[in-house]
């Protein structure tokens, strides 16, 4: 199973303070038994409203495989730097070989015979 970490940094450390924490968390969940897959380094953000009296964080994110999810949880709510985190479980996706589409035949489409107008006018005065 994969997870996706999302969380939110207090804004009031500067950017090198940041990647120090981000790198932080990283070795906690490698210590806890998670692989982790991508990482998204820490980016300043406004937020859209306040979380704890904070108008700012720092956004960051990883995924991982596996590892003590329980016990990862108990460090991030530990951490005081750590306004918010989201921990989501997401579906393996298993990259298979589509087979190649067969082409349809294309229909012929027939064409109308171009009518005259004359032609038209007297069918019609033909039926009334």
């Amino acid at each position: 199973m994969i997870y996706e970490l999302t969380y939110l940094i207090t804004p009031e450390m500067t950017d090198e303070e940041a990647e120090k924490f981000h790198n932080q968390i990283l070795e906690k969940v490698k210590e806890l038994e998670g692989t982790v897959k991508k990482i998204s380094s820490p980016q300043r953000r406004e937020l859209s409203y306040p979380i704890e009296k904070q108008n700012a964080a720092y956004l960051s994110s990883l995924d991982f495989k596996e590892g003590k999810i329980r016990e990862i949880e108990k460090e991030l709510e530990k951490e005081e730097k750590i306004i918010r985190y989201l921990l989501l479980k997401k579906k393996e996706v298993v990259e298979e070989e589509k087979p190649e589409k067969e082409e349809k035949p294309k229909r012929e489409i027939k064409k109308s015979k171009k009518v005259k107008l004359k032609e038209i006018d007297d069918k019609i005065e033909e039926i009334l």
